[in-house]
């Protein structure tokens, strides 16, 4: 398992951009990787602004990290109380694409924030450490970044920037 993780990692493909639009990503991430959140308690609120906003990248690639995200904060909320997950685009100051993935999760411990990007790094038992550090590098390849911050009233929020 790590040395396919890590050949994850190094060999990353060079991104197929093509132009789509994020409410259509959106509907079949939400598909995908939310099923069962209803079971668990769990909500998803999706939101672009404007609603017809587009982006050029790869599709498949963004579509990944954004499974990835989702999930990171599924296992955050699995002891939570009305678990609330908030996946929202819009354009920032600058005019460049963001996508935001938020939650009502406890957060990530000051102490371990500046490693959460690290290849391999997890706090999880079944964890590989390797989501994070891809969803990174996906965004390198694109040019853009991601980058997280603890909410005021508490939970996770990263943020992709195009």
């Amino acid at each position: 398992m790590v040395i396919s993780s890590y050949r994850q990692l190094t060999r990353l493909p060079t991104p197929e951009k093509a132009r789509f639009k994020l409410g259509d990503l959106f509907k079949e991430v939400a598909r995908m990787a939310t099923s069962d959140w209803l079971d668990k308690g769990l909500a998803l609120i999706t939101q672009v602004e404007p609603s017809e906003l587009d982006v050029f990248a790869d599709r498949q690639m963004i579509e990944q990290v954004l499974i990835n995200l989702l999930q990171n904060s599924e296992h955050a909320l699995l002891d939570a109380k009305d678990g609330l997950v908030s996946l929202s685009a819009r354009l920032n100051q600058r005019g460049h694409v963001t996508i935001e993935v938020s939650d009502n999760g406890p957060g990530i411990p000051e102490e371990i924030i500046s490693r959460i990007f690290v290849p391999f790094y997890t706090t999880r038992r079944e964890g590989s450490g390797v989501g994070l550090a891809l969803s990174r590098q996906v965004m390198i390849a694109h040019r853009g970044m991601i980058t997280f911050a603890n909410n005021e009233k508490g939970g996770a929020r990263f943020t992709l920037v195009f």
